[in-house]
């Protein structure tokens, strides 16, 4: 054992090891590393395990080149002096192997067709898991997600770094393709399991989705940084907003100043943690409020909390137009609104004390596209060339609900313009701030 490589060592394997066993020693060592405190360790045995899989390929390359007879070998006894000790299994020209189903995905495991496969069947359990931890009512803390993801990642199936990254994309996906029940408590999760906020690489990895997630970690600083009665409120409309149950009139004159400064301020994070769909509901009702209701309110309010110190005030003055161009960079591009849409009133339904911010930075048509989005089920196949754009020319009745729906442009892509025809239909009815005609365009893959 001491002449053999510090790597097999480490896998407690010996000279005769090939891929299968490099592969389920990996696994095994994996299930002794807490991947979340040892971060460093789980770095170290992954380079290990991958020399390890390097050495045993140049090992069958080498048993390649002896066994074919067309190759001359050398003179003399130099066979044996290169042996070290390594086996030499002759290799079977044109005969097929018959393995069993697991030893096959175990030996294509390094593959990109298996790893996406792999990747998919685990995902489709996690979110299953999900759900049980929804309907179990463990939202009050990340922890159980935590130990979920956890488990997930130290699934033998997992082993293949492929694999691992296409599950992390799939996960990341998920919380920027908009809210869910439970999606408050995995965003925390994930950030922590998967390092995000700490490693900027992996998240630049991730393109488009990885700038979302980014975003959303650093609004998410921000706003944790806010103290007294004003940060508790905000917390409470947070939460508020994940209930489907609709608001008095009462409750959005006194919440709708409150909204404005979260979507102002977090717009990223907000739309992972809650409810986008909620969000343009709350919208469109508070502009039906009757204008004597709100002065009523607005003359009877009295003082609860101390007056809110915007975000953007306590971090520069450029912390406000970053955001706007974050916003009009990201979010015009989810919503694909050619038409201009009309800013929404800077005067919301006034309350005592709360500031309505002096401009809404995420307009009506911006929160639009990004509940449609949200609602686009579509697999972005993984060889796909380009990004072709589908266009819709939709026109609504004056209640909001689609009069015709006609396609201006098609993507060519199978599958893709139906999805996302099918995510405008369910978005309707379209709050009176929209245009009654407006052109929609979406691509498969957000830049």
């Amino acid at each position: 054992m001491q002449n053999l490589p510090h790597f097999l060592k480490r896998l407690a394997l010996d000279a005769s090891a090939d891929e299968r066993m490099v592969k389920r020693a990996y696994a095994r060592e994996l299930k002794l590393i807490d991947q979340e405190e040892d971060a460093a360790d789980f770095q170290a045995l992954r380079e290990t395990y991958e020399a390890a899989l390097k050495w045993v390929q140049r090992s069958n390359a080498h048993e390649t080149v002896q066994a074919d007879p067309s190759v001359a070998r050398p003179q003399g006894d130099v066979q044996g002096q290169m042996n070290f000790g390594i086996p030499r299994v002759p290799v079977q020209f044109g005969s097929v192997l018959k393995v069993s189903q697991s030893e096959s995905n175990a030996d294509n495991v390094e593959t990109g067709f298996d790893s996406k496969k792999l990747a998919d069947d685990i995902f489709v359990e996690f979110q299953a898991c999900c759900d049980e931890l929804v309907s179990s009512g463990r939202l009050a803390t990340d922890l159980p997600w935590r130990s979920a993801l956890h488990r997930f990642l130290e699934d033998s199936r997992l082993i293949n770094l492929t694999a691992r990254e296409l599950f992390e994309r799939q996960v990341a996906t998920l919380l920027v393709n908009g809210w869910r029940p439970g999606h408050e408590a995995l965003f925390g999760a994930a950030v922590k399991i998967f390092n995000w906020a700490e490693d900027s690489r992996r998240l630049i990895s991730l393109g488009y989705v990885g700038n979302r997630l980014n975003a959303a970690i650093n609004e998410r600083v921000m706003f944790n940084r806010q103290t007294g009665p004003y940060f508790d409120e905000q917390k409470k409309v947070i939460a508020r907003l994940r209930d489907s149950k609709l608001p008095s009139n009462h409750e959005l004159i006194m919440k709708m100043p409150i909204l404005g400064h979260l979507t102002n301020n977090f717009p990223n994070w907000i739309s992972i943690i809650t409810s986008a769909d909620n969000i343009l509901q709350w919208h469109q009702m508070s502009k039906e409020i009757p204008q004597w209701q709100q002065k009523i309110h607005f003359q009877s309010a009295k003082p609860k909390v101390s007056k809110p110190v915007p975000v953007s005030q306590s971090s520069g003055g450029g912390w406000k137009f970053i955001i706007f161009m974050v916003i009009v960079a990201g979010l015009r591009v989810i919503g694909g609104m050619s038409t201009p849409t009309p800013v929404p009133s800077p005067t919301l339904p006034p309350i005592g004390s709360y500031q309505q911010p002096s401009y809404s930075l995420m307009s009506p048509g911006e929160i639009l596209g990004q509940s449609v989005k949200a609602k686009i089920q579509y697999e972005v196949p993984a060889n796909l060339f380009g990004n072709p754009q589908v266009e819709y020319e939709v026109e609504l009745y004056g209640n909001g609900f689609i009069k015709k729906a006609d396609k201006l442009k098609p993507s060519e892509l199978p599958g893709f313009d139906d999805a996302v025809l099918t995510a405008i239909q369910k978005t309707q009815p379209f709050p009176s701030e929209i245009p009654r005609k407006f052109v929609f365009a979406s691509r498969p893959k957000e830049k």
